[in-house]
């Protein structure tokens, strides 16, 4: 009886380990493609009367920019992960763990300081 119990509470926390991972993929998603569409809306209404130089330079800035938000988010929802998944290691022992690096949130937001610096680049030879 016991040992059914334990395994009921095990797989108990296996499910809800997969729901808060679902959540977590569904924020990511719907971050990322309402970014996109309001990147999308912005280029196309801004810079009506500035050069091709100027436009092309704040469309680069401001993309880098949602790649540092969107680089940011997943470093939020990860640190939220990380904290619940610290408090389930300690509660089922498995604190010697190796803990996940979150690679892509990192990757996100150096492409987007690279890609900020390239806008500041285009800014200032179509000067």
């Amino acid at each position: 009886m016991e040992r059914k119990t334990e395994e009921l509470a095990q797989r108990t926390e296996e499910l809800g380990g997969r729901l808060s991972d679902q959540q977590v993929n569904m924020l990511e998603f719907l971050g990322f493609f309402s970014g996109i569409i309001s990147f999308i809306i912005a280029s196309i209404q801004i810079g009506g009367d500035m050069d091709f130089g100027s436009r092309a330079a704040l469309i680069v800035v401001m993309l880098g920019s949602l790649l540092i938000a969107f680089g940011a988010l997943g470093w939020l929802i990860e640190g939220r992960l990380g904290s619940s998944a610290r408090a389930t290691e300690a509660s089922s022992g498995a604190a010697g763990a190796p803990r996940r690096v979150a690679a892509k949130p990192n990757a996100l937001i150096l492409v987007g300081i690279a890609v900020l610096l390239i806008g500041v680049v285009i800014h200032l030879v179509a000067r």
